[in-house]
């Protein structure tokens, strides 16, 4: 059964009237639109699983506001999702925008309590699909997509930067989570069997970490959690050697 709604006291899905007011109080995205709010005009665009999307058009402009919803959109409240998502989302566009400012939409405004981003509207811009439907061809969108991955995940990652930062990054984007303690904390892969276990001391608590085989070190097939590379790590990697994780299946499997 899956986990009951967990919004915020005064968190409430947008409409095409509400995103009005919410946008008219960010005076980032009013430069791009107008002065005089009554005659800006929106929509709801979203045509995904997940997110409301609106445009929210103006005199001099447009922005587009992009919230997260408390479940999953196709279903309903039956299928609860996190609304921090929004969060790591605006988190990652922002490491993004150090990196490769002209591949992405300029950001305007990020509203934690609202789980929304307000951000740049594209325009004449359309979904890739649609393009790919219609035939479209797209001579620099190899050569863009290259560029942004390489940017992104080369200085994002271990290979670039030192330990220091790289660990402080993780645990931004890791923070909804805690190690394990005694096995009481996220559950392992079902393919996982813990080889052993080694008490390790720490000045607020004693915890344990979990050994795997050097076989599954290679494969990236430990997903206990991100964060226990940070929590536990602490100037040593917990499992020697880094290695990589399947980020999908830890984070469904970290919040089972």
């Amino acid at each position: 059964m899956n986990k009951p709604l967990d919004v915020p006291a005064d968190y409430r899905p947008l409409d095409e009237r509400s995103v009005i007011d919410f946008v008219a109080e960010i005076p980032a995205a009013c430069e791009h639109l107008a002065s005089d709010s009554t005659n800006w005009r929106a929509r709801e665009t979203g045509d995904g699983n997940l997110n409301l999307i609106f445009i929210v058009k103006g005199a001099a402009g447009g922005v587009v506001v992009k919230q997260a919803l408390p479940y999953l959109r196709v279903v309903g409240e039956a299928w609860a999702l996190p609304l921090k998502r929004a969060f790591f989302e605006n988190e990652a566009l922002a490491e993004q925008a150090k990196l490769v400012p002209e591949l992405l939409p300029k950001r305007y405004h990020y509203d934690s309590a609202r789980a929304a981003i307000v951000m740049e509207y594209l325009s004449p811009h359309i979904i890739l699909r649609k393009g790919f439907i219609q035939g479209i061809a797209y001579p620099r969108l190899a050569s863009d997509v290259a560029e942004f991955m390489a940017q992104t995940l080369f200085k994002t990652s271990d290979l670039y930067l030192d330990t220091a930062t790289k660990k402080r990054r993780m645990a931004l984007f890791c923070e909804k989570y805690r190690p394990l303690q005694n096995y009481g904390g996220p559950r392992l892969h079902r393919s996982l069997s813990p080889r052993e276990t080694q008490p390790m001391d720490d000045a607020s608590t004693r915890r344990h970490r979990v050994g795997f085989s050097a076989r599954q070190r290679s494969k990236g097939r430990c997903t206990a959690s991100e964060a226990e590379v940070f929590e536990l790590g602490r100037g040593a990697h917990p499992w020697g050697p880094p290695f990589g994780f399947d980020h999908g299946h830890t984070r469904k499997h970290a919040s089972d």
